[in-house]
């Protein structure tokens, strides 16, 4: 479309898509064709950060505008770097202005019966931030009149699960109220026949790594799978990935962001670099954020690695809880198009069994 973007609104800095935005830092085995669908967006919002000639480029027909419109708020979200919402939770960043990501299953309000053809209406999108850490919710506030087609009302009315690009207006006791640059959903393929959320593709599992594609990850597990895992160390485990992956076995220091570093490995085929976190026994229990080192940051630092596969490896079980925050680090955009994998205690007692590391 040749549109211009002038980078985060406030300082009037020009950029050209894509080759100035933050697209530049990211490793290039994380780029994958990725487009937002747009049920809902700020034009008036987005427009202040296009140059002023380049309105003229956007289309008139509501499909092809809702295109548009997802695509630049995608590359807005790639020059804003904005983190996630559980980040700024996670590390007490939250304050008014700040942009944000947040994909999640909220409650809708104020778009019963609504359509294109009727009146605008103010409405909302709310979620409880308590599995967070929270004690207060994310409130979302729109106006109908940004809904860009019929069937956005469907797609955001209910308990809609959707993709949101926004910044904090006021932070009360109990809320985080929020405006919307866009609501949707992130896809993969944009076009193509295949094309399906984001989120239902970022995850991989274990039996995806080359290193694990022969262990049988359906097998029989015995009652005492656990407590078998609970006798090897933390360092069992690296060292079986270490010998498998063909790398010296690192050792640790404190300022490490992952306990593995592994370079060319095998996922589905395709080759990626890989950052593993490691947690051994000495928190034998399902595993939680707080968990996760100091307020839960081993999980942000894992992620600070230019990788395109991030690794959780766990003794026990891992609460859904952790698997959300990694949700939410992936989603981040100079992660968009990394990938994921949770390796939980069961299925590293299989990992175990198949190397012989337990008889």
């Amino acid at each position: 479309m040749g549109l211009l973007l002038r980078g985060d609104g406030s300082n009037g800095k020009r950029l050209t898509e894509p080759e100035q935005d933050c697209n530049a830092t990211m490793p290039k085995r994380n780029k994958l064709p990725l487009a937002i669908t747009a049920w809902y967006a700020n034009e008036h919002r987005i427009f202040e950060m296009c140059e002023p000639g380049s309105l003229s480029a956007l289309p008139t027909f509501p499909g092809a505008r809702n295109a548009v419109l997802g695509r630049l708020a995608l590359d807005l979200l790639r020059i804003a770097r904005a983190p996630s919402l559980e980040r700024l939770l996670l590390e007490h960043k939250v304050k008014t202005g700040m942009q944000f990501t947040f994909e999640y299953r909220f409650n809708s309000a104020g778009l019963a019966g609504l359509s294109t053809d009727g009146p605008p209406r103010d409405a909302t999108l709310t979620a409880s931030l308590n599995e967070f850490g929270d004690s207060r919710q994310v409130v979302i506030k729109f106006n109908s009149a940004g809904i860009l087609t019929t069937s956005g009302f469907g797609h955001l009315s209910g308990r809609p699960s959707v993709f949101v690009f926004a910044y904090i207006r006021d932070i009360t006791p109990d809320a985080i109220i929020a405006s919307p640059f866009v609501i949707g959903d992130l896809m993969t393929a944009p076009g193509s026949f295949g094309s399906i959320r984001w989120r239902d593709d970022c995850k991989v599992c274990p039996e995806s790594i080359g290193i694990f594609s022969k262990v049988d990850f359906a097998r029989r597990l015995p009652k005492d799978a656990l407590e078998q895992v609970k006798a090897f160390p933390e360092e069992r485990f690296k060292q079986l990935v270490c010998s498998e992956v063909g790398i010296p076995i690192p050792k640790d220091w404190g300022g490490e962001t992952c306990d593995i570093s592994t370079p060319n490995l095998k996922v589905g085929g395709q080759r990626t670099d890989a950052s593993w976190l490691l947690k051994g026994p000495a928190k034998f229990r399902p595993l939680t954020p707080r968990d996760c080192g100091k307020n839960g940051d081993q999980i942000p630092r894992l992620f600070d690695n230019p990788s395109g596969l991030f690794i959780l490896q766990h003794c026990h079980k891992v609460e859904p809880s952790v698997t959300k925050m990694m949700y939410a680090f992936i989603r981040e955009p100079s992660r968009i198009g990394a990938r994921f994998c949770i390796i939980d205690g069961y299925d590293t007692w299989r990992i175990f069994k198949h190397f012989g590391v337990i008889r």
